[in-house]
């Protein structure tokens, strides 16, 4: 199918909800797919997480026997009414899973009751009985009347049994001591029953199906004390592994773990027909649960035991492995805020290992919150995903037999101090694939610059260089493909990416800037073709667009505003050009110090960046830095930009200066030829045109290391001496530019 007949949807679209046309969705990204091929099923919407607990809803999924190239599921979290938490908790997304096993609860019911409890034999008086003792002030023996017990009859021979009567009496067959005037006992007085129970029971079994929860999505609540009625977001997780459990009639969960009002969630699954990357054969619970960690007693390693599991055969399996700690205190602040390796085993075989930590809170989408957002943790950040990690496995399973699977953690032993005992979220499954549909085929996964979507946030909005994801859909390693971008409706750059892509990975790249023009309503585009020099054998998933915001315009001359904190060792900034060379910087600053750099800037795309080495900006409530400030200053005018000092790790901002039009790689039939690659001294190139312009050499950090001009040549060498390294190579003439990538040995 040729690009031209596909469609892209950014704003409102209407789908198929389990085959009837039956809401219009907004989502700020941008999905490129034929028309008709996407169904959207819609499971929860606003529904309200007021407490602990959980939310289950039956969705009306696509039947088996339809191909999805990708499944992704949209998930919405909003504030009711009252506002959001302010609190961090844990959610959880899972199928309910019909496992197909049948399993039994007993309940034992009896032929009566007294007072609520169930005796073997009862025996009474119907008349009033009394208790005797001996009244110290009086020096007599007086008595009171005991209380009436209620005794309930049921008829065991009804299904289930019912109650069929209800008498009040008194106990009886016991004998009440008698004292002398002294109060001394000195004799006893029987209590004699005018009746006596004998207990009988049935013991009845109710079946029930075995449900399996498996987990699909996984999301920290931010601290949400600063969020009205009105907030909302969307995160996007992919779930196509998933495929073979979201067909027909199927049980979603919500679950909160939050123990205050709360939140509301809604779930969009996206069904993209087509032809799969490799079909999910079939997904497997290996763990699944909240397990203790570091308790003497109760150590973790009795809960994460080896389980066998029967792969069906097949051509490819990998685990996925989520895990996220919580609670601390005590000695290492375990489990939320110490970095613990787990450890794969298949078959007592090592077959991998991560520490469960994120270390980029401070680069949150979602900033500043009220509370620490910005402290790294084991796995999770408030209002983030948290990240499942990938294995394959291929080399350790065996495919169409049992394989045993176990994990074991580092080392712990925890001595108290904590609000709760420490502990681990873990979900894992063990997903196995058929064969690979193609061999080599890349597509664009996702854009994440230029980019509205509320994800990309701290990347966006920009003018220089994109920023897109590549993944490999094929079973061959891709080493090259053709890149072509920029702003839809005008020449798009190229660029020719080299490397290495194993199968199913992916790939964040940087591309060189982009044709940049303001005004151009932001709508990007970005495309693959020509993977491993061939033919991309899947063209439907290699295009993909995305609606952008124009950066600001400033005037030539900017004043940095900058007044330094307590502790001025931790930050620094740096003002890039669009050819990612550093234009100005400012290092070396004094505690509490102001500072006033007034920069000349030619006309041109710039990108500022104040960076934060202790991740907690330049202000935050929970430390000792103090408070710096940040802003820009247009010269003899007044405020242009003010940043916000709780940024975390760092804040950038993209801006145009002058009337400015970038002159990105225009895609061309013209081409350069680069040789030898690698090269030691010198690098030869070549045209099929003239070359009247510039050559110049970037290394990987985007600053340029060589340049020299070349004049009326189809051929020119160029004496470059630099270290080894991999280096990228841009000849520009004003109307073109072609990027490649060259190697010094």
């Amino acid at each position: 199918m040729s690009k031209d007949k596909y469609i892209c949807i950014h704003k409102f679209f209407n789908m198929r909800l389990a085959g009837t046309i039956a809401f219009f969705l907004f989502f700020s990204g941008m999905l490129c797919a034929a028309p008709g091929d996407t169904t959207i099923v819609r499971t929860h919407e606003r529904a309200h997480w007021s407490w602990y607990g959980s939310i289950d809803q039956w969705g009306v999924f696509p039947a088996a026997q339809i191909e999805h190239r990708k499944i992704l599921l949209y998930y919405t979290l909003g504030c009711p009414g009252a506002g959001c938490s302010d609190w961090d908790y844990t959610t959880q997304i899972q199928i309910r899973r019909r496992t197909g096993a049948i399993d039994s609860s007993l309940t034992v019911y009896y032929s009566f009751k007294v007072n609520g409890n169930a005796i073997d034999t009862f025996s009474y008086k119907t008349d009033t009985t009394y208790s005797y003792f001996f009244d110290t002030i009086t020096q007599q023996t007086d008595s009171t009347a005991n209380s009436p017990v209620m005794v309930v009859f049921s008829d065991l021979i009804a299904q289930p049994p019912v109650p069929t009567d209800t008498i009040f009496v008194w106990s009886a067959d016991y004998y009440e001591v008698i004292n002398d005037s002294a109060g001394v006992p000195v004799d006893s007085m029987y209590i004699s029953a005018d009746s006596t129970l004998i207990q009988q029971s049935l013991n009845v079994y109710s079946p029930f199906d075995v449900i399996e929860n498996v987990e699909l999505a996984r999301y920290m609540t931010p601290y949400g004390g600063n969020l009205t009625s009105t907030w909302s977001q969307t995160w996007v997780y992919d779930v196509t592994d998933f495929e073979s459990l979201l067909h027909d009639s199927v049980e979603i969960r919500a679950f909160y773990s939050g123990w205050s009002d709360g939140f509301t969630i809604t779930l969009d699954f996206l069904f993209i027909e087509g032809t799969p990357v490799r079909e999910p054969l079939s997904i497997q619970n290996i763990y699944e649960g909240y397990y203790e960690f570091g308790i003497a007693t109760n150590p973790i390693e009795n809960h994460l035991v080896p389980k066998k599991v029967l792969l069906p055969a097949g051509n490819t399996a990998k685990v996925r492995f989520t895990a996220s700690g919580h609670s601390f205190g005590g000695a290492e602040n375990c489990a939320e805020f110490c970095s613990k390796y787990y450890y794969l085993k298949i078959n007592g075989t090592h077959a991998g290992s991560n520490p469960v930590w994120r270390n980029d809170c401070g680069l949150n989408a979602l900033y500043p919150q009220p509370g620490t957002w910005l402290y790294d943790r084991s796995n999770w950040c408030p209002g983030e995903r948290t990240h499942t990690l990938m294995h394959d496995v291929t080399s350790f399973v065996s495919l169409g037999d049992s394989t045993d699977f176990d994990v074991d953690f580092d080392s712990y032993s925890y001595t108290g101090g904590a609000g709760f005992n420490p502990a681990y979220y873990i979900s894992s499954q063990v997903v196995t694939y058929g064969q690979w549909n193609a061999v080599n085929d890349a597509g664009i996964e996702d854009i994440i610059a230029p980019n509205s979507r509320f994800t990309y946030n701290r990347f966006n909005p920009v003018c220089g260089s994109p920023k897109i994801i590549v993944r490999n859909n094929g079973s061959a390693t891709l080493q090259s493909v053709n890149i072509h971008y920029g702003i839809e409706g005008d020449a798009l750059s190229l660029y020719e990416w080299t490397g290495a892509i194993l199968p199913a990975d992916s790939l964040h790249i940087t591309l060189p800037p982009m044709n940049y023009r303001p005004g151009s309503c932001g709508k990007f585009i970005a495309y693959t073709d020509q993977p491993n020099q061939t033919q991309d054998e899947y063209t439907a998933d290699d295009t993909l667009r995305s609606v952008f915001e124009d950066v600001k315009e400033y005037g030539n001359d900017i004043v940095v505003y900058f007044k330094a904190n307590l502790f001025p060792n931790e930050n620094r900034w740096v003002m890039y050009n669009a050819d990612g060379e550093i234009v100005a910087e400012r290092s070396s600053t004094t505690a509490g110090a102001l500072y006033r750099d007034t920069l000349f800037l030619e006309d041109g795309c710039y990108t500022y960046v104040m960076y934060d080495s202790d991740g907690d900006g330049l202000s935050f409530w929970a430390d000792d830095d103090g408070a710096g400030q940040l802003r820009f200053y247009q010269l003899g005018g007044g405020i242009i930009k003010v940043f916000t000092g709780d940024f975390g790790r760092e804040t950038r901002h993209s801006f145009h200066v002058g009337s400015y039009n970038s002159t990105g790689t225009i895609e061309s039939s013209h081409d350069i030829q680069v040789f030898p690659v690698p090269f030691a001294e010198e690098i030869h190139i070549t045209a099929d045109f003239v070359l009247n312009g510039e050559a110049r050499i970037f290394n990987i950090h985007g600053q340029v290391v060589y340049s020299e001009r070349i004049s009326n040549s189809a051929h020119a060498a160029l004496n470059v001496s630099l270290p080894s390294g991999i280096y990228f190579l841009r000849f520009s003439d004003g109307a073109k530019q072609v990027w490649k990538k060259v190697v010094r040995q």
